[in-house]
């Protein structure tokens, strides 16, 4: 296995480097998952990837499907969180039945986790499965759907896999101007706490996880702006978030974005600590294969 590890790794850089990422560690830290992820017992493991917007997750995601394929003759599938967004109607509906904030789409709520979990058993069952695909620069599923299987390993990304729910008695304080101006009640809060507790546990289960922590809440901004503008450049002509438009769009996310930097870094298997540069500052195992 070290021989296909050395022989794989300059195919693996020059793909990184396409998309931004020189830090030569990220092959190790995907590479080392792999062959954790593939020491459990199942038929078709599951793995988890969550981190911050910007954090390079989807990225990360994505490179341990090229390494399983590629170093282990492991066919797998990456679900993305994000493609089980509830489509814009849906989301309007929601924020009329329950509060404004939800017509915003990335919070804990304004997925079909139902949807989500239906696809991940059937791929682990060995079939093959349906699913969604969201069009952020439209803001709405997109008619198409990604067919999907059947797979050696299920992987799942997404900003908020993995989140607790908070202690009640710290909702009431706002974190930032989006709460305190615009929740002065509680409510959305409240709603979306309510929804770690009791909807989104099902598609948090997995068979390892793996948790990108960023260093500060600026570098969320700052990547996710340029993650924004890459997006720009690739739907020309299309109008997307700017510099205002992006911090206004992260602060619904900033409060489970913290208590996920309390929770994760003890209760993720493995942990990828990430520098201001996006490079990885240091990693450590939670668990280990027995």
């Amino acid at each position: 296995m070290s021989s296909r590890r050395a022989d794989f790794r300059e195919t693996f850089l020059a793909e990184a480097e396409k998309v931004g990422i020189v830090d030569e560690r990220y092959y190790d830290l995907v590479f080392d998952t792999c062959e954790h992820l593939l020491t459990v017992d199942q038929a078709v493991p599951l793995l988890r990837v969550s981190g911050a917007q910007g954090s390079g997750k989807s990225t990360v995601a994505q490179f341990l499907a090229l390494v399983l394929d590629n170093c282990f003759d492991k066919k797998a599938a990456v679900l993305s969180l994000d493609d089980f967004y509830l489509t814009r109607q849906a989301r309007i509906d929601l924020s009329e039945a329950v509060h404004p904030l939800l017509r915003v789409r990335g919070v804990p709520g304004t997925h079909d986790t139902d949807l989500m979990l239906s696809v991940i058993k059937k791929l682990q069952s060995g079939q093959s499965a349906e699913a969604p695909r969201f069009e952020k620069a439209d803001d709405d599923r997109s008619p198409e759907v990604q067919q999907l299987g059947p797979v050696d390993v299920v992987i799942t990304e997404g900003w908020c896999l993995g989140a607790k729910p908070q202690a009640r008695q710290l909702l009431a304080e706002p974190c930032n101007t989006l709460e305190r101006t615009k929740d002065k009640d509680c409510l959305w809060r409240e709603f979306l706490n309510d929804q770690l507790e009791t909807r989104y546990p099902p598609i948090f289960e997995c068979d390892l996880s793996l948790f990108l922590a960023v260093p500060s809440f600026d570098a969320v901004f700052r990547w996710r702006l340029q993650q924004e503008q890459r997006l720009a450049e690739e739907r020309s002509g299309v109008a997307l978030l700017d510099e205002e438009g992006v911090r206004a769009f992260i602060a619904h996310y900033e409060r489970v974005t913290w208590q996920m930097l309390k929770d994760l870094p003890i209760e993720a298997d493995i942990v990828a600590y990430l520098n201001e540069r996006h490079e990885i500052a240091g990693v450590t195992h939670n668990s280990r294969p027995q």
